[in-house]
């Protein structure tokens, strides 16, 4: 809880930081208007969520017996057999890897001009998907698959209420706001590119092998990874849209390698 409180007042002050009024030039545009929606809103669905989740108690070794995969939906069965730790591995670092990602934007030296806009923004992005995440899992205590898993150490499913936060998956949230929100900003700085087809690609791809591994892990469901991947996925987009500058359009010329110009129109 400590930490989380510490994050939060780190957003915060970032965010006090980085509130230059936007000119002409700026795709987006930071303001309290704009910036205490999703503030407020990350803070208390995270405070809620963690709440919550402090209520949920492991599993027992009685309930772990009565699990049967005929009980599971016919769309999540398949996932009862999966466990693989090393896949928890591999999916932790992969979304680590893709929530760090939106840092490449700053290559751009346009982007780097406005960085207080970008970085207030991700850290929204981020704020708002650990909230709903943390939420839902608080709420639906959805037991994992590997719970179901006869193969699974008893151990393993009874020593902590970790195997009852399977809805929804945190680690698809994660990676797919943080790579919707890089094609979306890296859209706007330059809208036209023939990049653009390819950086939205690679942001489906990135969002679908974390979830694809975590299933493999027998972490979660496919429906809890689907359900990540769009909120996730809304959020990286939501948030730069409700940013957007509706002053004239602008042009980013040190990203403009074939000599045209990039215009920007914003109507959300």
């Amino acid at each position: 809880m400590q930490k989380t409180i510490a994050g939060v007042f780190a957003v915060l002050l970032t965010i006090l930081a980085g509130l230059p009024n936007a000119t002409a030039g700026d795709p987006y545009e930071t303001s309290w208007s704009k910036e205490m929606g999703p503030i407020l809103g990350g803070i208390g669905l995270t405070s809620l969520g963690l709440y919550l989740e402090n209520e949920i108690t492991p599993l027992t070794e009685r309930e772990v017996d009565s699990f049967s995969e005929e009980d599971v939906n016919w769309l999540d069965r398949g996932a009862c057999s999966n466990w693989s730790p090393r896949a928890d591995r591999a999916s932790t670092l992969l979304a680590t890897a893709f929530t760090l990602s939106p840092l490449t934007l700053f290559l751009c030296g346009d982007m780097r001009d406005d960085a207080g806009a970008i970085t207030t923004m991700y850290l929204e992005t981020l704020l708002l998907t650990v909230g709903t995440a943390r939420l839902s899992k608080g709420l639906a205590a959805r037991t994992r698959p590997a719970a179901y898993n006869r193969d699974v150490p008893m151990v393993e499913k009874t020593k902590s209420a970790k195997f009852r936060k399977s809805f929804y998956s945190q680690h698809t949230a994660l990676a797919s706001s943080s790579v919707f929100f890089l094609a979306t900003v890296y859209s706007a700085y330059h809208s036209g590119s023939k990049w653009e087809p390819y950086v939205w690609g690679g942001a489906l791809c990135s969002a679908s092998l974390v979830g694809y591994l975590r299933i493999k892990a027998g972490m979660h469901f496919p429906t809890d990874v689907l359900v990540g991947a769009l909120i996730g996925g809304f959020t990286g987009y939501l948030v730069p849209r409700i940013h957007e500058n509706h002053h004239d359009s602008t042009v980013c010329p040190s990203c403009d390698t074939h000599g045209l110009k990039i215009r920007l129109n914003f109507r959300f």
